[in-house]
């Protein structure tokens, strides 16, 4: 039928189940499609999948594209990434690194943690609000945060993990 399960304690409410799929709670979270996202504690989107990142460069371009499966959780407009760049050859790519093709589009910039292994050190990445790539900034000289110029050459790692908001 069309009424909710409705699971009580001690004579109080504690969950609800109706008919839609949605759930709540009795300390008023909410989970389920269809469910209006303007409670404070409604989750109404959660999502894990995969898409194709590209590691490329502001100038040049690596020889051969340099793309890697990355990993993503969406929690509301709360999105985690992963990838790893394992063993990728960049020779050819020039100027800024750059890593392209993110899932979701950013709503706000955001500065993430990066582990970089091309001799950099003080180094972080920025989501770019209004686009769907992510750039890497460095401080190596304790100054001011700069881009950091992508090294080409053979046997290259990158592992990128961050989390920022879309729309």
């Amino acid at each position: 039928g069309s009424e909710p399960v409705v699971i009580k304690t001690g004579g109080s409410e504690r969950l609800k189940v109706h008919a839609s799929g949605t759930t709540s709670f009795n300390n008023g979270v909410v989970l389920g499609a269809g469910v209006a996202d303007t409670a404070a504690n409604t989750l109404s989107d959660y999502e894990i999948g995969t898409f194709t990142a590209t590691l490329t460069a502001t100038t040049g371009l690596p020889n051969t594209a340099v793309t890697a499966t990355g990993n993503y959780t969406k929690v509301g407009r709360q999105v985690s990434v992963y990838i790893d760049f394992n063993n990728k050859d960049t020779t050819g790519a020039s100027g800024n690194i750059r890593v392209t093709g993110l899932p979701f589009s950013v709503a706000v910039s955001a500065f993430g943690v990066v582990a970089y292994t091309a001799n950099s050190i003080n180094t972080a990445t920025q989501f770019v609000a209004g686009d769907t790539y992510v750039q890497f900034m460095d401080n190596i000289t304790s100054g001011a945060w700069s881009n950091s110029t992508i090294v080409a050459g053979n046997s290259k790692y990158l592992y990128l993990s961050g989390t920022y908001y879309t729309s």
